[in-house]
């Protein structure tokens, strides 16, 4: 039995790793985003330019630890938005306080960041993807 529980895909979420989707050696510019659907649209999105590394969750994202060798960090934050019932309002996506948060953090370590834009309207980078390649099909691929 362990003596510990993990969340999800654990050390990612809980210790500040990310899953290194597509080529990495040489790179310094990282795509960061919550999931590994998000992380296909985003790479798509990004021009299959630079490897995306999905953090499994908002958690992980804030507390993701870049290698030294990342210079440049580029998010794509999910645009899920949640209701308040009590206060009977509208929440800032969490994806989006997330990626914030590792933004401010990675900045004080030198680390120069962008984000892609996302809409409040709940979709996320593979959402956004789709839309564009229904609208342009094979010009998007």
């Amino acid at each position: 039995m362990l003596s510990q529980t993990w969340k999800g895909l654990g050390p990612c979420a809980e210790k500040g790793g990310a899953i290194r989707l597509f080529q990495t050696d040489g790179c310094t510019t990282i795509g960061a985003c919550e999931g590994v659907e998000s992380g296909y649209g985003a790479w798509n999105i990004a021009g299959r330019e630079f490897p995306i590394w999905p953090m499994m969750s908002t958690s992980g994202m804030k507390r993701f630890i870049p290698p030294f060798e990342v210079e440049r960090i580029v998010g794509f934050p999910d645009g899920d938005i949640e209701f308040d019932d009590h206060k009977k309002t509208w929440r800032e996506p969490p994806g989006q306080k997330a990626w914030l948060s590792l933004e401010s953090r990675v900045q004080e370590e030198g680390i120069v960041t962008g984000m892609n834009p996302t809409e409040w309207n709940r979709t996320d980078p593979l959402d956004n993807w789709n839309d564009f390649y229904e609208r342009f099909g094979g010009v998007a691929a």
